[in-house]
């Protein structure tokens, strides 16, 4: 895998870049852990800005 717009579910990452962003170098926000479900979220920031805003 190559590129964040590979992971299933990633409807976010095609919404506000027009072309496939490579996986690189993240900072890391947060990380949760849901043990009674299996549920794995993690909160990250990317150096790539988006190129498509969405409205408001």
């Amino acid at each position: 895998m190559k590129y964040w717009n590979e992971i299933e579910n990633t409807i976010f990452f095609e919404k506000i870049f027009s072309q496939p962003v490579e996986i690189g170098e993240i900072f890391l926000l947060s990380l949760q852990i849901d043990n009674d479900r299996p549920r794995l979220g993690i909160g990250f920031d990317i150096p790539e800005f988006p190129d498509v805003l969405p409205e408001k």
